[in-house]
């Protein structure tokens, strides 16, 4: 599955434990991993004012990602949805990227629930999806 993670579901994958980091290891090991350079930008700053990283740190995390994923969206129009204008241009990278999955703990982009063929999820929603989908396969 083609899966694009939030910079919010991102920032806490890599700060705290919980369910978005397994979510990550996850995507990276079985998964596509769709970014955009406008998510990579609000990571990079969001380690680094949020967790208080070096700028040197939050650099190898962003670029230990954009190595990582499978595409790296460089820039896109905003989609025309009920949401920020910053959240238009993220969505729009997910669209790009052909995403399936739209990863986010922001409750105006969640509220979207789907734009076009990109389903917009929460973390746990996520998660249960791809347990579904485990087992699916195990049968």
């Amino acid at each position: 599955m083609r899966v694009f993670l939030d910079t919010n579901v991102l920032v806490t994958a890599f700060a705290a434990r919980g369910l978005r980091g397994p979510i990550r290891e996850l995507v990276l090991m079985e998964h596509e991993l769709i970014l955009g350079r406008s998510v990579l930008r609000e990571l990079s700053k969001a380690l680094q004012q949020e967790i208080k990283l070096s700028a040197r740190d939050a650099t190898a995390f962003v670029t230990f990602l954009s190595d990582e994923a499978t595409e790296l969206v460089e820039s896109s129009d905003p989609v025309t949805a009920a949401v920020d204008r910053d959240d238009a241009i993220v969505l729009g990278d997910a669209v790009k990227g052909h995403a399936e999955a739209f990863v986010t703990g922001d409750a105006k982009i969640l509220d979207l629930g789907r734009h076009g063929d990109l389903r917009i999820v929460s973390p746990r929603a996520f998660w249960e999806l791809l347990q579904t989908e485990r087992s699916t396969r195990r049968r």
